[in-house]
C-alpha cells in the first residue's frame, strides 16, 4: 500500500515513544499537510499554481474522500 503525502508527513510527525504529534510539530503540521494536499492535487492536474494563484482545472472526483472534499471545498 502506497501512502499518501498528507500520511508520510504525519508519520514524520510522530513520536515514536508516546504515538503522539510532537509538540514543536504540531503548530507547523497543519500548514504541512494543506501543502502536501495542494501537491496532490497539483500531480494529478486537478489545479496548478502559477506565482500566488491556485486555479482549479478540473473539479470531477477522485476516488479519495480527503482529496475530493478538499477539491470541492477549493472550487467553493
Amino acid at each position: 500500500m502506497e501512502l499518501r503525502l498528507t500520511e508520510e508527513l504525519l508519520m514524520l510527525a510522530i513520536n515514536e515513544k508516546k504515538g503522539t504529534i510532537a509538540p514543536f510539530k504540531r503548530e507547523y503540521i497543519k500548514y504541512g499537510v494543506a501543502a502536501a494536499l495542494l501537491q496532490e492535487l497539483q500531480i494529478l492536474q486537478k489545479l496548478q499554481v502559477q506565482e500566488e494563484i491556485v486555479e482549479i482545472l478540473d473539479t470531477n472526483p477522485i476516488g479519495d474522500q480527503l482529496l475530493d472534499s478538499t477539491l470541492e471545498v477549493m472550487a467553493q
